[in-house]
């Protein structure tokens, strides 16, 4: 995703493709431990599409005047980002990725 086409995204979205790179990064890593990655150059562009996401976060706080990493601060669960099962809500002190997390990624399902 390039720069002209984060301008038009809000900043929810924003923050939730930001989440969805972060797990996509974690099962590229797996993948690649497990030799099951077929291709290596997914990850640096998973990198590079994270790095797009915070720039973009980070000029929009600089343009509205607040603080590093407000915008992170104030993100609410879509029911999209919950699966039918339940799992990925965060509740407690389980992991920001969700319970099923790792299954999917060992078994190669893919987060789309």
């Amino acid at each position: 995703m390039k720069t002209e086409s984060l301008d038009k995204l809000s900043d929810d979205d924003i923050i939730t493709r930001r989440a969805e790179l972060m797990r996509e990064l974690m099962a590229h890593r797996i993948q690649l431990r497990m030799q099951q990655l077929e291709d290596n150059s997914k990850i640096k562009k998973t990198r590079r599409a994270l790095a797009r996401m915070n720039t973009e976060l980070r000029k929009r706080e600089i343009a509205q005047g607040l603080p590093k990493s407000a915008l992170l601060g104030r993100t609410t669960v879509r029911p999209q980002d919950v699966s039918d099962s339940g799992e990925g809500v965060q509740t407690g002190r389980r992991s920001r990725f969700g319970l099923g997390f790792l299954k999917d990624a060992l078994l190669g399902k893919r987060s789309e």
